[in-house]
């Protein structure tokens, strides 16, 4: 009887199992482990189709590609049809398409607001958003008209925001643009500032030269404040670079040997101590008083407690808000995928491996430039947030060793195989006469 049952029963399920393939990318979760069963470009295929539309609405006719010099042509032609208009008013009526924002990459909740239920969301593609009822609505507040690539936002203990521009983090791989011809995201318009939280500026200091993705400011990555010294940094595709007067100047940072960290920075963090962390071509440097020429390389492949220099395609830093001292470093590998996670007790001085990646589970999906994501919580130094396809958390269960991780969101599509990799298991146990155990 079991045999004749097994046969029928791993055909449906295999069927079901292959169906769920076919279709979109898969992830088998078990109690410890994801195990990742897509192939390498399924993540982007998705988007296909929505890619394809978009470029038939929006790129030039006869080059196939968007050039930004086409937009201004059109943003100026609008205008002096507004000019020429001679009384003639003309009122509009929003029809759709109603998803704005695109990808979020900052949130901030004001800390003007006591009540704590003013937001502003700064999304790749659809600029900036606010709310002031906890998230229940949200209005557009840059210029109507105006789609800032918002990569990144600060604010300061003043009040003031900051916004950077420009998605560089694989967009065209991850968005489709690769698909409309495209070797890179959109690029920037350099970094705004709001002292209101409702009027945002361009600093003038940091606009780029139109249609220049190699030039200065075309891709503005992080945003930090150093409150002790009450400077200004941000990590962009021309390097690591200071202010100390709001933005109305700017400095490249140097290493202790003086030399200018000019190469693509990704990420950048301060403390209120005067501690800031940066990546600079993916290796970490530290300045342990906030001097900004005083950077110390912390990346060594044959030191021992040192991160690793080679193989590395991102880093992305947090600093515990509850003890400075300690500091975490979620590196990615040429694979997109978690290379360590690193813990630091001394400020960055040396590292050890909470999260090793030969043995962690899938959570950047191959796609750990794209989205990667750490974050320490605000009352406890010891536990953390890991995000990339999905949420981890981890939390630190002895003095030394690994932390233990837990997964704290998951997608249809995974709970699903889940069911599916349980039954096989549980027909398999019936057919051997094993007896029904936990797996």
């Amino acid at each position: 009887m079991k045999r004749r049952f097994l046969p029928l029963s791993l055909f449906l399920i295999f069927t079901m199992l292959g169906g769920f393939i076919l279709s979109s990318s898969g992830i088998i979760q078990s109690k410890k482990y994801l195990v990742r069963s897509y192939p390498k470009d399924a993540l982007s295929k998705g988007n296909k189709q929505s890619a394809e539309y978009l470029k038939l609405l929006r790129n030039n006719q006869h080059t196939g590609l968007i050039n930004p010099k086409d937009l201004v042509e059109v943003r100026n032609s609008l205008s002096e049809m507004n000019t020429n208009r001679s009384g003639v008013e003309i009122s509009w009526n929003e029809l759709g398409p109603d998803n704005f924002g695109g990808r979020t990459r900052a949130i901030v909740f004001d800390n003007q607001d006591a009540s704590g239920n003013t937001a502003i969301a700064a999304s790749v593609s659809g600029g900036l958003w606010k709310t002031t009822d906890m998230g229940t609505t949200w209005s557009k507040i840059n210029q109507a008209s105006s789609n800032l690539n918002a990569s990144c936002m600060i604010q300061t203990q003043s009040g003031d925001y900051y916004v950077g521009t420009g998605e560089s983090f694989s967009a065209n791989v991850q968005s489709g643009l690769g698909q409309m011809g495209y070797s890179g995201g959109f690029m920037g318009k350099g970094i705004f500032k709001s002292t209101d939280g409702d009027n945002f500026t361009l600093l003038s200091s940091t606009s780029p030269t139109l249609n220049d993705q190699a030039g200065d400011w075309a891709f503005v990555n992080e945003l930090a404040m150093d409150q002790a010294n009450g400077r200004l940094y941000t990590s962009t595709n021309t390097g690591l670079k200071y202010s100390d007067d709001g933005g109305s100047s700017w400095s490249l940072a140097k290493d202790a040997d003086g030399n200018e960290l000019i190469d693509n920075s990704t990420d950048v963090q301060a403390g209120t101590s005067g501690l800031v962390i940066a990546s600079v071509n993916n290796l970490a440097y530290v300045s342990y008083d906030g001097n900004p020429t005083n950077f110390v390389l912390r990346s060594f492949d044959d030191s021992l407690g040192m991160l690793p220099a080679t193989n590395v395609k991102r880093i992305e830093f947090s600093i515990a808000p509850s003890d400075e001292n300690i500091v975490y470093a979620s590196v990615v590998n040429q694979f997109e995928e978690i290379y360590n996670v690193y813990r630091s007790a001394n400020k960055g001085e040396s590292w050890d491996v909470v999260l090793p990646g030969s043995e962690s589970m899938v959570i950047l999906g191959g796609q750990g430039v794209y989205n990667n994501v750490i974050k320490v919580y605000p009352d406890n130094p010891n536990k953390l947030f890991i995000a990339g396809i999905n949420l981890w958390v981890g939390e630190m269960v002895q003095e030394e060793g690994f932390f233990a991780w837990e997964s704290v969101s998951q997608g249809f599509l995974a709970q699903a195989l889940i069911i599916i990799y349980m039954s096989i298991s549980t027909i398999l146990r019936l057919e051997t006469g094993q007896a029904t155990s936990s797996w």
